[in-house]
């Protein structure tokens, strides 16, 4: 297995895999726009084409048997309002191809944007995860995540 940073030539094979995350997602949380990443919009296309530019953002893929079989997409934030000496970095995004999954490539992604977040002086990486994905969550905390917050949402 071999972690890489993306570059501009990769748009189709993220643009690909973060279609792929939003269909696995969308189990969890019904109202995400799968087509979102072939959409041209600061959100879809644009969003992609930051990651892969903008020294703010890493995108790493993951390739093991000569194909890209994961991503991740992380961004630098800074200093956090209302915390002392806390600057972050997000994980955005990560996914790993289904049959490629529990073969060690989401943690090595992890790693190498640990490393990464170093690079940019932070201490602290913030991640999402929805509610009803415990396979990811238990990831996240295996992989030294902690339970900070709760995140409360109501359509009206």
């Amino acid at each position: 297995m071999k972690i890489i940073v993306a570059t501009e030539e990769d748009f189709k094979e993220v643009q690909n895999l973060f279609y792929l995350l939003f269909k696995k997602e969308v189990v969890y949380q019904p109202t995400l726009d799968i087509s979102l990443p072939y959409k041209n919009s600061k959100q879809g296309v644009g969003y992609i084409k930051k990651a892969l530019k903008n020294p703010k953002y890493i995108t790493l893929l993951a390739i093991m048997d000569k194909k890209i079989v994961g991503f991740l997409i992380g961004e630098f934030e800074g200093d956090i309002k209302f915390r002392i000496n806390i600057t972050r970095v997000t994980l955005n995004d990560l996914f790993v191809m289904q049959n490629y999954r529990n073969k060690g490539i989401g943690s090595a992604l992890v790693r190498r944007f640990q490393e990464w977040a170093k690079s940019k002086e932070a201490n602290d990486i913030g991640v999402f995860a929805f509610k009803g994905n415990e396979r990811g969550i238990d990831f996240y905390k295996n992989s030294g995540f902690k339970d900070y917050g709760i995140t409360l949402e109501k359509l009206i």
